[in-house]
């Protein structure tokens, strides 16, 4: 299959960046499309890229899916051409006469069409879902025999069982060249892998089963406390999207087949296909209801974490809704944390989806140039490996925002051309994920469409109210653009959402911001020093030294200020002003006023600001307003 973009030498010639955003988009969605239909790359030149399939009938579905979802494109299309016969692989490369005469088909197809020679024609006439219109027999260059050629309609069926992966190989030069777009993901996975030990089937992450709770209470009405407990965690879970819950009905039905007798988690995890549990136990004591909490790898039977919560003994109801939440916000980032760590002590090349995800993002949270580069490489694989899984969709959409917002990129525009289309493609591919929604507010807040990058942070917490970052991100823009009641609301439900979360010093840094943002300097060093006592920073120390100086404590703010620069001795006005565009008008300009004040002498670099997760910032021009230092 050969498939090229319509025009591409014109667009080069008058906008380099648009030419080159078309080719690197096609790129990162050409391999999962194809893979899903047994193809493989094998050469590229320029725009056009060689693939070969294991049969005619997969390669004219793949070409008939890309095109698709590449009509939706206002600004690009292809042209596909397929053929059928034996070729030579050396060296990576492909070659022989197939190749050639393929080569021949391609530009007789149509923008937007798909064009086929005779010999695939004859391989595909029988399936009812392909609709084929001859072209006749065209002079096709260097081919001394007639090909008649056909053009190819209909809707993409799905793939033949030999494409999936294990089965056997068949080599059919059935090659393509160019550009191919896709909107494939979603936290649903059509998977084909054989089935693993705590894999769902269709699912790229380990399933989670959670057990009955044990009432260790005289009281018998506790017992409908601990079974409503475990209903309300088991459908908040569910609810993250991001691990496979088994269901309530499905683990009581097992539970009560061990009636009376302690539960072997390894074996029920097994019964399950869960590879992790959740078990725990209510117990009251007094006025005060304690829940004891643990969750535990099925696999090992190793403790994972364990928490215990204590609630006055009032309404059970809202007992039960306040520690079904807290429990299902503290898990899922704990367990998340766990899998990374997992992750990052084995082979990358024996990692799998899952695995290559949580990986991306251990290294997306280290805050650093190396590490965002090494998070995308994680996340396009996990792609690769599963093309319709949203998350790590969101996670390369994410991995461009910093390179954008951090100036770690020599190409910005193609950046943010990047992050948005794999924020919407993550939005299109599951729109109840909150975190695709996390991802389209960065977007939205990289191209300067505020009220869009508020709405999209604000659906992600309304699809998912137990998030804790979901929660971060929407407070931290609304404290950048001075609304600084509502983001404090939402900061600090996030902390409480999560009061261990590993992310802690954002949340504590987005106060500061939100604060300084409207010059309640007092509370915005509080803040920035609660950030720096969980965690050394240069933005944390930016406010803390941009607040001292209106405080009057100057020899403070000089201090600050050398931590700073040991941090950031590349800092600049540009950088900063970068990281605050999206603020309020002003905001950026305080911060640079406060710490020239403490002694500050810039030097203009291209460094970029070591920015937490949940800041963005648009292009657009604000207007300054006066300093009041």
């Amino acid at each position: 299959m050969f498939t090229d973009i319509v025009d591409y030498t014109a667009l080069m010639a008058a906008d380099e960046a648009r030419g080159l955003a078309a080719r690197e988009r096609h790129r990162g969605v050409l391999q999962p499309i194809a893979r899903r239909y047994g193809g493989e790359v094998v050469d590229e030149n320029g725009d056009e890229l060689v693939l070969s399939f294991p049969s005619a009938v997969d390669a004219v579905n793949c070409a008939l899916a890309v095109q698709a979802v590449i009509s939706r494109e206002a600004d690009l299309a292809l042209r596909i051409g397929i053929h059928m016969g034996d070729v030579l692989f050396e060296d990576g490369r492909v070659y022989g006469d197939s190749v050639n005469l393929a080569s021949r088909v391609r530009p007789f197809a149509e923008p937007g069409g798909v064009c086929i020679s005779d010999e695939i024609e004859h391989a595909i006439h029988s399936h009812p879902n392909l609709e084929v219109v001859s072209r006749g027999t065209p002079d096709l260059k260097n081919v001394d025999r007639p090909i008649e050629l056909y053009s190819v309609r209909g809707e993409a069926g799905p793939p033949s069982p030999r494409a999936l992966p294990g089965a056997p190989r068949v080599v059919v030069a059935a090659l393509a060249f160019g550009a191919v777009l896709a909107a494939l993901g979603g936290w649903w996975i059509g998977s084909s892998r054989p089935p693993e030990r705590g894999l769902i089937p269709g699912f790229a992450a380990p399933a989670i089963a959670v057990l009955p709770f044990d009432n260790l209470s005289d009281n018998s009405d506790h017992d409908l406390f601990a079974a409503g407990l475990v209903e309300d965690l088991t459908a908040r879970l569910a609810s993250w999207r991001e691990f496979p819950v088994i269901a309530r009905n499905s683990v009581f039905e097992v539970a009560a087949r061990n009636e009376g007798a302690p539960l072997d988690v390894a074996a029920v995890g097994e019964e399950l296909g869960a590879r992790y549990v959740v078990e725990g136990s209510v117990r009251r004591d007094g006025d005060t209801l304690r829940v004891v909490v643990q969750l535990i790898d099925a696999l090992s039977g190793s403790h994972v974490w364990a928490q215990t919560y204590d609630q006055k003994y009032e309404s059970l109801l809202k007992v039960q809704d306040d520690i079904s939440r807290s429990i299902a916000s503290a898990l899922v980032p704990r367990l998340a944390q766990f899998e990374g760590t997992q992750a990052r002590h084995r082979d990358p090349e024996s990692l799998d989806a899952w695995s290559n995800a949580q990986r991306g993002w251990w290294h997306f949270y280290r805050e650093t140039r190396e590490d965002n580069a090494m998070a995308r490489a994680f996340f396009e694989r996990a792609i690769e490996q599963e093309p319709i899984w949203t998350q790590p969709y969101a996670g390369v959409a994410l991995t461009h925002y910093k390179d954008r917002a951090h100036l770690w990129t020599p190409f910005p525009d193609l950046s943010l051309d990047a992050l948005i289309l794999s924020a919407e493609r993550a939005v299109a591919l599951d729109p109840l994920d909150a975190a695709a929604h996390h991802a389209l507010g960065h977007a939205y807040s990289m191209s300067g469409k505020t009220d869009r990058m508020i709405a999209a942070f604000a659906r992600g917490t309304e699809l998912n109210p137990s998030d804790a970052m979901a929660n971060n991100c929407l407070g931290a823009h609304l404290g950048l653009i001075g609304e600084v009641d509502r983001a404090v609301e939402h900061l600090h439900r996030a902390r409480a959402l999560s009061p261990q979360d590993p992310r802690m010093v954002t949340f504590l840094f987005n106060l500061a911001t939100a604060y300084f943002a409207v010059e309640r300097y007092e509370d915005a060093l509080e803040w920035a020093e609660k950030s720096l006592s969980q965690q050394p920073g240069a933005d944390a120390y930016q406010i803390a030294v941009a607040s001292l100086v209106p405080l009057g404590r100057i020899d403070e703010a000089q201090a600050a200020l050398q931590e700073l620069l040991r941090l950031r001795p590349d800092l600049s006005p540009a950088a900063i002003q970068q990281f605050y565009t999206v603020a309020e008008p002003g905001l950026a300009a305080r911060l640079i006023k406060g710490l020239e004040l403490a002694g500050w002498e810039p030097r203009e670099t291209d460094g970029g600001a070591s920015t937490p997760e949940g800041i963005g910032r648009p292009h657009r021009k604000r207007r300054q307003r006066n300093l009041r230092m």
